[in-house]
């Protein structure tokens, strides 16, 4: 006690601490050696009294800058070396005997103890030599860096050498937080020293080095921890590890392109990162890492960025394009547009690969639909440009008729599903509708613009052809997909559809032949003729809803003549429309009395033949 208390007063400074360090090691000899417990007990509290004086002198070295010392190797160095050198020696001289397990305890604090004064010689000197130099983000770099090679070597000691289990969650949590770190402060510091080099003109790989060096070590750093895996934890490590290493060259992508001064490439570029990441990590989920949980995580994140490709890098895509229209020094190429198509598709074509029996006609609906979208964005985004608003409406419709119509097929022979089957023929039907409510308007409107030579582009004509050819594919697939329940509805939806487009395909023909007015005469007559023709397949076919649709044909048409045509036609085209319709409706009666005379003979001739039977028998 005495020689304790007086070696503060005869001594200052880091000897302070030199002579408690030494004075503990000595009681702890002795009382080993002469089995005297009391000397080695008072070990722990000369220690204890020792790591404060030392933790007093790293203050007044290394922050209160009480001594002068060069940058490395100074005294303060030497004295925590010293100070880890008698404890590494109390530690491997207490291996060589047994103990009780109380003082086991002890020495697991020293253990601690040692590799926190390891940790801290260092890493002061490390800040100390970097404050000196009056680099704040070279500080924050080397600091970072140190505790990851710090923490990963303890790592793979631990797990090789020592594996004491009560470390593991230590430095589990030790290595997380050093990595947070560098992902928040190293990439931030190494930022802002490229944006240094770059406006002092010297940002060569002299300097950038230590950006890679960084990234090695993080990267080791997160291989390491991905070591303490084991059967019952692999998927959480391995998603911890998959998280740490997108972060890294996310961040770095996003500092990149803002130093650029392009908001738009950054968009593109994170997402397309995004993409390639996650279509690996599919790969890696079900050949190595079978996990529902890594599973579920991947999916969403796919589907995330798939959607924010949909809607961010394809509008980004487009501000770039019309940017270097304007101006030819623009940084974006047009390759870039592409490469990113191909990214989403193999990444869509990975998810796909997630299907089993259960859910695959889903899988395959959801992924066909996600290739829809990124070409009609861009043909909307191609037809905006061009300023063509009708072109824009036709191609957005074909393309939906022919996207549903392939999945129509594909479906019906490899992905049947009946949930499914009732959502692409609402689909379908919808488009349909539309194809006759927009599309034949817009293609009208061309043929007027053809017709008034403002535009002598025979493909004004043409495109109307084309596009029946998507729409009699699309309408052939939707009445495939009929029932018996079903069956009524469907093919009176694709005669509702047949007689709209032959009706406008009449007015055009008229139209292009000089003819005015062709849509109260002749259409007044076409549809009469129809709705003739529905009566007698209905008649004939005994369909009840056939017949309906054409008596309300009918009645549609006489609506036409009486409230619309006749006020704007002369004598002679009325009464060929009267006499027209007159024709028709004393055909629609013949036919009627013809073949209901037919079905009651039929049906007396069939009753005749049950009682002939019944009467045999």
């Amino acid at each position: 006690m005495f020689l304790t208390i007086a070696i503060p007063v005869q001594f200052d400074g880091h000897w302070v601490t030199l002579m408690w360090i030494a004075e503990a090691a000595v009681l702890f000899f002795i009382g080993r050696k002469e089995k005297v417990l009391f000397y080695e007990k008072m070990l722990y509290p000369t220690l204890a009294i020792s790591f404060v004086s030392l933790l007093v002198d790293w203050n007044e070295a290394y922050y209160i800058h009480a001594y002068e010392m060069p940058s490395l190797f100074n005294s303060m160095m030497l004295t925590s070396i010293f100070y880890l050198a008698i404890l590494a020696v109390i530690i491997i001289t207490c291996k060589k005997y047994e103990m009780p397990s109380a003082w086991k305890y002890c020495m697991t604090m020293l253990a601690i103890l040692a590799c926190f004064v390891l940790y801290m010689t260092f890493a002061l000197e490390i800040n100390y030599y970097w404050m000196s130099k009056n680099s704040l983000q070279y500080t924050y770099i080397w600091e970072i860096n140190y505790s990851l090679v710090f923490f990963s070597v303890m790592a793979f000691v631990n797990q090789r050498l020592i594996r004491w289990n009560y470390w593991k969650p230590v430095i589990i949590l030790l290595l997380s937080v050093s990595a947070f770190a560098f992902l928040t402060i190293s990439l931030s510091s190494l930022d802002e020293l490229r944006m240094s080099w770059i406006a002092a003109g010297d940002a060569g790989f002299s300097n950038s080095w230590v950006r890679y060096v960084s990234w090695l070590i993080l990267i080791l750093a997160d291989v390491l921890l991905y070591l303490y895996r084991d059967e019952r934890t692999k998927p959480q490590f391995f998603l911890a590890f998959c998280a740490i290493l997108y972060l890294l060259f996310a961040i770095e992508i996003y500092y990149y392109w803002i130093s650029q001064g392009s908001a738009a490439l950054r968009c593109v570029w994170e997402v397309n990162y995004a993409l390639v990441f996650f279509s690996v990590m599919s790969v890696v989920n079900r050949k190595w890492v079978p996990s529902k949980m890594v599973k579920q995580v991947v999916m969403t994140m796919m589907i995330i960025f798939a959607v924010s490709f949909l809607l961010g890098s394809l509008y980004n895509l487009n501000i770039l394009r019309q940017e270097c229209l304007a101006d030819a020094e623009c940084c974006y190429q047009p390759w870039i547009r592409y490469f990113s198509w191909v990214l989403f598709i193999v990444a869509d074509v990975l998810f796909f690969g997630y299907r089993d029996e259960k859910t695959k006609s889903y899988y395959f609906f959801g992924c066909s639909m996600a290739l829809y979208l990124m070409f009609a964005i861009e043909m909307g985004i191609y037809w905006t440009n061009q300023e063509s608003v009708l072109y824009n409406v036709i191609w957005e419709v074909n393309l939906a008729l022919g996207t549903l119509s392939i999945i129509a097929f594909v479906h019906r022979k490899w992905f049947y599903s009946d949930d499914l089957r009732n959502l692409i023929s609402i689909l379908l039907g919808n488009v349909i509708s539309f194809f006759l409510f927009a599309s034949l308007y817009a293609l009208s409107e061309l043929r007027m613009e053809y017709l008034s030579n403002e535009n002598s582009d025979i493909w004004l004509i043409l495109i109307r052809y084309v596009s029946l050819i998507f729409l009699v594919l699309g309408t052939v697939l939707f009445y495939m997909y009929r029932t018996e329940k079903t069956k009524s509805f469907f093919l009176s939806f694709v005669l509702f559809v047949a007689i709209w487009y032959f009706s406008s395909e009449l007015l055009n023909i008229f139209s292009l032949c000089g003819v005015e007015n062709a849509y109260k005469l002749a259409l007044s007559i076409f549809w009469g003729i129809c709705s003739l023709a529905l009566i007698y397949c209905g008649l004939f076919h005994r369909m009840k809803y056939m017949i309906i649709e054409g008596i309300c044909l009918f009645g549609v048409t006489l609506l036409k003549v009486f409230f619309l045509d006749i006020s704007h036609l002369n004598s002679l085209s009325k009464t060929i429309v009267f006499i027209a319709l007159g024709v028709l409706l004393l055909i629609s009666s013949f036919l009627y009395n013809m073949i209901a005379k037919r079905q009651e003979l039929e049906g007396a001739h069939e009753q005749e033949e049950e009682e002939e039977t019944e009467s045999n028998a």
